[in-house]
């Protein structure tokens, strides 16, 4: 069954002679069907969806082998119900907001360090707009959404050359936070 699909998106970039780099890029995608996974069924489902967002991306190499920087995105998707009301997707369609914020340190011999935070923004609009429909006894399960919780990690990573080439090596979740993936999060109501 073929999805017919368009697709916009507008982006602006700079390079500053500074070294400073900044990219903004918004979208907006239509299609006539889209792919439900849900109740270990994956279905594609005959109604309008719509998908939409923006990212924003900035570096700044503030001193000589030093960088700053971050990104913040930001997703939106609803389908239509039998009746041509939008409703949001969930989690496995639409990823919620997230930020990155990172510090670097390389050196023209090939070492370098990395300290990285990235959060995720919890959600819950899939969620509510799902029991407002269990509630009017809409008996469709194609797009079961869960409750996101957002949450926030720090790494540090680090690379060295050897021989010809390098090694990589990283400290994940510094903080030891405990947390569920978003993927896990909503896998858990499907």
């Amino acid at each position: 069954m073929p999805i017919s699909v368009n697709s916009y998106e507008l982006g602006w970039r700079t390079n500053q002679d500074n070294g400073l780099t900044t990219n903004l890029t918004a979208f907006y995608n239509t299609s006539d069907k889209f792919v439900s996974f849900a109740n270990s069924d994956v279905r594609v489902v005959d109604t309008d969806q719509r998908v939409y967002g923006a990212e924003a991306n900035v570096s700044y190499p503030f001193m000589e082998n030093y960088k700053v920087g971050g990104t913040l995105g930001y997703t939106r998707g609803q389908y239509k119900d039998e009746a041509n009301n939008w409703h949001e997707l969930n989690a496995f369609t639409v990823a919620p907001m997230k930020g990155t914020l990172f510090a670097e340190w390389n050196n023209n011999d090939g070492y370098g360090v990395r300290a990285q935070l990235q959060a995720i923004k919890g959600t819950n609009k899939a969620h509510k707009d799902d029991l407002e429909l269990a509630a009017k006894n809409y008996s469709d399960d194609y797009n079961s959404a869960a409750e996101i919780k957002g949450y926030t990690t720090m790494d540090v990573l680090a690379h060295f050359p050897v021989a010809k080439g390098r090694v990589d090596f990283g400290v994940y979740n510094v903080w030891g936070n405990q947390y569920k993936t978003v993927f896990a999060q909503q896998a858990a109501v499907t």
